[in-house]
């Protein structure tokens, strides 16, 4: 054998190529470890117990120190790994585990590492686009598993600088390090679940035991078939650790069953008292060993019994969220129990007895190592917390997975002393915490009432409260949830007797939640947090409304608010979510106790909460208890558009989730000052304020002509064209749900002029048939209130009660007005019997366009407004159809009217010789002179003078032209002008010289025109002369 192999006897350094007789008894040789080991073993936990741990927090709350963290570690990691390599001194057998799991570790740092640039490097197109979101959670588990992977490899260097776990003892040291990382791993994760864990064990309705059962069963099927060695005479120890690996699977089977449905269950606990037991009475064979294993097994007793009085005594159902002191014992005493089981081998205590160190010291400082590994784990947990926003006080609601909460007692005197505590503290530390009052006071601060009369204190009770030790049936918590409701609330109505007025206190933009047969506003202004209250318990009269008012001072937290949203979640808890000017912690989300007036933190995963914004929409879906948010203006507003983001709030769990649901091809555009209404599972997203799609302009109001659908169900939004009879354009509008299920009744609102100038809307009532998308105008009976906007509408019963807002830009409204929505009336009142907020879903539905849909609308607000599916169809074979059908009728009447016109102008002609104004049937008579035309034209026209011309020298009569002279006249008749016309015909074919009888008709009505010739005054008066009877 040369040197080189014989290197552990000069102190020559590192080498894989050594005598195996070396290592007979232990697995490295009896150099010291050397300056380049130390530094190795402190470089590696540096990277795996620190940097890495700690890059695994900063990424999964995506902060911006998460890459340069993760390249730090690994850059320390490479170090360590090249002085792995380069050590003098001390060296170890060339099989050891901690040599050949140092491979794995390599490669999951490589892995991990080339994972996280390609992320960063963005590439996302073709097979590298496709597999993206496949190597996003290989690096997300990757990465969380990395910390894991290091703490193996730790604790197989420090056995492997050691010697330990080699030969004949290899077996029972494996137990000891496997079961104690055991104890510490599932210590850190009861820590993990304590802290943030609630919303998983909500969200899938199971408790922690139901988990820890789970577990030892698996766990102790383990230990039942691999603690003898098959083929090998049982010994004590192969009796010992089988039986153990049996009662653990049989009590597991009996946790399991006991901890379904969510409840608690005592069994493992109970079961790591009995392990606790068996290690104490567990046969050692090295000096010290009893001990140590009896110290482990009163620690582990102590967690088992911390856990039980926690459960049976400590747990209180009604807030699941509080985290209380004492449920840190059960995972610190685990963590702590585990480090000395992992002391506590043989070789470590034959160890001890050779460098003559006391067990107690040795105990000491395996203890400080567990205090250490558990306030790391704490501090990350904590860092995550504050890093996403999580609550982190103890006092704050966080996601306990023993869902703590605290019972809330209200008496009527607040000098009262009732449940007097000095434990607990308010949420936010203030020191009035125990006597919070809170005063129910007039509004229109007319009655002067004693203060002790109409205040309701109330505190936070942390009396013990026993009970069955494996309930946490829902149906206790609702039980004690109302009836303490109850209380505080008939307490809380007293003062209504005296508290009835006409009108509110000034509101705007406020949010309205009915709880309890009471009416909340919550918000609306900018000096006030104070929340008004309508006891409609007895129904409403607008005459008469019952407003009570729940006086607080405003602090740095609970500051007022306007423009922000608030709705009731799981639980009965309201969910604040502040506008404009209040507190960051307001506008982050804040949970309310109409009941008390109490105000706290509720826990959140807030990972992908929105930005604080004002002017959003937060609508509640009862069926889930998750919250829809949409739109908004951020509260940094600077150049940035509106709002165009879908995300949820689980108020089950305090989890957000950024929605991308599916949309067509185009930009959707950002929306503030608009409604939102849920409706069998689809968000109806309609009017308000959007973004100019051509962004030229800042800010255009949306009309109605198309509504955003967002299908829950689906999670697919499309912007759809309208139908019917569309309302005008409006902003800070209120909807309510119609009668039957599937409608959306719109009322009030304002709008602005080209020139920015306010206008309020017009009072008519509107309708959404959410079915079909269809409008219609609603004709509405009774006196309808005037202009109003920023109101509010609730369904209650048949009614929309309309509340709060503002008639114009300085003045409020503070009455109350309903809608009979049943007969579509104006009423002043209703009655509070059967008092209901909900109204029965629809049985229909609006079936979404594709979103491949291309058939868009062009508005000038949206280009993604895809056309009604449902709209009328034009038909082109019918529109032609009829064109050509009317071109022929109108050529037939054409033609028809061009005959008769032609036909008449004959028929005009080739009756010139008989002229229709004489042809009269008369009767006939004797008639001088009728000549040939019979005597039935004979009729006299008028009578006239026989002469021609009275100037005429021949006239015998020209002395007595002024006289009558019935001798000297004659009747001119029909047939007469008949002749002359008849003449006039002939005349004009046949020309004669005897212009005699022609001459004489014409002088006749000549003279007959000159009857009424002005020109002709005076020739008139001598014609009369001659015209003796016209």
């Amino acid at each position: 054998m040369d040197e080189h192999e014989h290197g552990h006897d000069s102190g020559m350094g590192h080498s894989h190529n050594l005598d195996p007789a070396l290592f007979d008894s232990s697995a490295a040789t009896n150099e010291p470890i050397g300056l380049i080991m130390t530094l190795h073993i402190c470089f590696m936990v540096l990277a795996f117990g620190i940097l890495y741990p700690l890059g695994m927090v900063l990424g999964l709350a995506r902060n911006k120190w998460h890459v340069p963290v993760q390249i730090l570690a690994s850059a320390v990691f490479v170090v360590g790994y090249f002085l792995a390599h380069a050590h003098n001194g001390r060296n170890y057998e060339p099989h050891i585990a901690h040599r050949w799991f140092a491979h794995i570790v390599v490669w999951s740092v490589i892995g991990q590492f080339g994972l996280g640039v390609y992320l960063k490097l963005h590439l996302e197109k073709g097979i590298l686009g496709k597999i993206r979101p496949l190597l996003t959670k290989i690096h997300k588990y990757l990465g969380a598993s990395i910390p894991v992977i290091g703490y193996v490899q730790i604790v197989l260097g420090v056995i492997a600088s050691l010697g330990f776990c080699y030969g004949d003892h290899q077996g029972q040291c494996l137990a000891h390090f496997i079961m104690g990382s055991s104890f510490v791993a599932y210590g850190i994760v009861m820590l993990l679940m304590l802290r943030v864990g609630g919303p998983l064990l909500i969200r899938n309705g199971k408790s922690q035991e139901w988990y820890d059962s789970w577990v030892i069963l698996a766990w102790g099927i383990v230990n039942t078939f691999t603690e003898h060695r098959w083929g090998h005479d049982w010994n004590h120890g192969d009796y010992q650790h089988t039986s153990m690996g049996v009662i653990w699977w049989a009590a597991g089977i009996l946790g399991v069953v006991l901890s379904r449905n969510g409840k608690r269950s005592v069994i493992p606990s109970i079961l790591i008292i009995l392990t606790a037991a068996a290690f104490q009475g567990h046969a050692q064979h090295v000096a010290n060993s009893g001990t140590i294993h009896s110290y482990f097994g009163y620690m582990l007793a102590a967690g088992g019994l911390s856990r039980i009085i926690e459960i049976c005594f400590v747990w209180k159902q009604d807030e699941p969220t509080k985290v209380d002191p004492w449920q840190y014992l059960p995972p610190l005493t685990l963590v702590l129990a585990g480090f000395l089981f992992m002391g506590s081998t043989e070789e470590q205590l034959g160890y001890l007895s050779l460098l003559d160190i006391d067990v107690m010291s040795y105990i000491n400082i395996l203890l400080s190592f567990g205090f250490i590994v558990f306030v790391f784990a704490y501090a990350l947990i904590y860092l995550w917390e504050s890093l996403t926003h999580y609550p982190s006080s103890p006092n704050t609601n966080r996601g306990g997975y023993t869902e703590v909460v605290n019972d809330h007692e209200t008496v009527l005197d607040a000098s009262s002393a009732f449940l007097d505590d000095d434990e607990e503290e308010d949420d936010f530390g203030n020191d009035d915490s125990h006597h919070e009052s809170l005063e129910l006071k007039n509004t229109n601060r007319l009655n002067s009432v004693p203060r002790n009369a109409i205040i309701i204190t109330w505190r936070e009770s942390s009396l013990l409260h026993p009970r069955h030790c494996t309930s946490i049936t829902s149906i206790s918590t609702t039980y004690v949830e109302h009836g303490f409701h109850l209380a505080t609330i008939s307490l809380s109505l007293l003062p209504s007797l005296i508290t009835a007025q006409q009108a509110s206190d000034p509101r705007s933009y406020a949010s309205a939640i009915i709880d309890s047969n009471l009416i909340y506003v919550i918000g609306g202004s900018t000096t006030t947090l104070q929340v008004p209250v309508l006891n409609i318990s007895s129904g409403i009269d607008i005459k008469n409304p019952q407003w009570l008012e729940r006086m607080r001072a405003s602090d740095d937290i609970l500051r007022p608010f306007e423009k922000g949203v608030a709705f009731k979640g799981a639980g009965g808890k309201v969910f604040v979510q502040g506008g404009s000017g209040t507190s960051t912690q307001m506008q982050n989300l804040m949970s309310y106790t109409p009941a008390t007036d109490g105000w706290s933190i509720p826990f959140q995963q807030a990972v992908d909460r929105p930005k604080p914004s004002y002017m959003m929409t937060a609508t509640i879906n009862p069926a889930t208890n998750i919250a829809y948010y949409y739109g908004g203006t951020p509260i940094d507003y600077v150049g940035s558009s509106f709002s165009a983001v879908f995300t949820s709030f689980d108020t089950n769990t305090g989890i957000w989730k950024k929605l991308s649901p599916k949309y067509p091809n185009a930009v959707r555009p950002g929306r503030v000052s608009h409604s939102s209404n849920i409706v069998n599972n689809q968000l109806f997203i309609m009017g308000g304020v959007t973004d100019d799609a051509n962004a030229t302009t800042q800010g255009v109001q949306a009309d109605f002509e198309s509504v955003l659908v967002y299908d829950i169900n689906k999670d697919t939004a499309v912007a759809v064209a309208t139908l019917g009879d569309i309302p005008p354009i409006k902003q800070s509008f209120s909807t309510a749900l119609g009668l039957d299920g599937h409608s959306i009744v719109l009322f009030g609102g304002y709008t602005t002029t080209n020139e920015k100038v306010f206008e309020a809307a017009n009072n008519d009532v509107y309708i959404l048939d959410t079915c079909t998308l269809t409008w219609r105008k609603q004709s509405v009976g009774g006196t309808s209130p005037g202009p109003i906007y920023a109101h509010n509408a609730i369904n209650i019963n048949n009614y929309m009660v309309v509340m709060m807002g503002k008639v114009d830009e300085t003045n409020y409204n503070q009455k109350v007005y309903i809608l009979d929505m049943k007969n579509w009336k104006w009423v002043n009142s209703f009655d509070g019997a059967s008092l209901s907020d909900s109204i029965a879903p629809g049985s229909c539905t609006f079936d979404l366009p594709s979103t491949d849909s291309t058939n868009f609308y062009q508005f000038n607000y949206d280009y993604s407004v895809i056309d009604n599916p449902l709209r009328p169809k034009k038909s082109s074979s019918k529109a032609k159809g009829f064109g050509i059908g009317f071109g022929i009728l109108a050529l037939i009447l054409v033609a028809a009217g061009a005959f008769f016109f032609i036909r008449r102008r004959r028929n005009n002609r080739s009756r010139r010789t008989l002229n229709p104004r004489w042809m009269r049937n008369v009767p006939s008579h004797t008639n001088n002179g009728g000549g040939a035309y019979g005597d039935d034209r004979d009729y006299p026209l008028f009578v006239y003078n026989k002469e021609l011309d009275n100037d005429n020298i021949n006239n015998p009569n020209v002395k007595k032209q002024n006289a009558f002279a019935p001798n000297g006249v004659r009747t001119y008749t029909a047939s007469d002008h008949e002749q002359w016309e008849q003449q006039l015909n002939r005349d004009s074919e046949s020309p004669r010289n005897d212009q005699t009888s022609l001459n004489r008709h014409s002088d006749i009505w000549k003279r007959m025109r000159g009857l009424n010739d002005e020109e002709h005054a005076t020739t008139a008066t001598s014609n009369q002369n001659k015209l003796l009877d016209v």
